[in-house]
């Protein structure tokens, strides 16, 4: 790299604990005799991490949300998907023999990647078993409101029926109550001047 250090195992050199010496981890591969137990350390140090694959920008930021969702993590401003990533990679394959070569110094990285990768589909499941348990929660109560809703309708229309109900049997008894009266007032005015045209008779 521009540093003069190399650039395999890069997984090595953030999580092992030896990352930090550069000779050792860039020369690093899986017949070493340290490799195994760095290999062990770095996977156990990564499955403890909430993990985010950069071809897979959705996918990071579904899990990134759910896991850490205080992290303003913007998987468009990072790797191929980048607004300033404006160079252009050669699509020709590598040869046969500078490709097997990078593998043998990158074995290590290979099985870090393939790990990784196992983990960020776990944690993806979990994040949308998670949002599944979350959506029908939020379904149960939605219905749950809309039940209480319906009750309290209900319960207002058998209230108004039973308010419109006193009120009819109110106004017959007002009605009726009219009738009786206007009946009584007219019976001694009609009896009065049929007794004094009696009399005057």
């Amino acid at each position: 790299d521009r540093f003069g250090e190399g650039c395999n195992n890069e997984a090595l050199r953030i999580l092992s604990p030896v990352g930090s010496d550069e000779e050792l981890v860039n020369e690093l591969t899986s017949k070493d005799s340290t490799a195994p137990r760095l290999l062990g350390q770095t996977l156990s140090r990564l499955s403890h991490c909430v993990l985010v694959m950069l071809d897979r920008c959705d996918e990071s930021m579904e899990v990134l949300s759910h896991f850490l969702p205080w992290v303003g993590y913007n998987c468009t401003t990072v790797g191929p998907s980048s607004i300033g990533n404006r160079g252009r990679v050669s699509q020709a394959p590598l040869p046969a023999e500078v490709a097997d070569e990078f593998l043998r110094q990158n074995m290590l990285d290979e099985h870090v990647f393939r790990f990784a990768s196992k983990v960020f589909d776990e944690q993806l499941n979990i994040t949308r078993r998670a949002k599944a348990r979350a959506a029908a929660r939020k379904a149960a109560r939605e219905r749950s409101k809309a039940r209480a809703r319906a009750r309290a309708r209900a319960a207002r229309r058998r209230h108004a029926r039973a308010l419109y109900g006193k009120w009819a049997a109110g106004a017959l008894v007002v009605a009726i109550a009219l009738l009786y009266l206007t009946h009584v007032c007219r019976a001694p005015s009609s009896y009065i001047g049929a007794r004094r045209i009696h009399v005057a008779s």
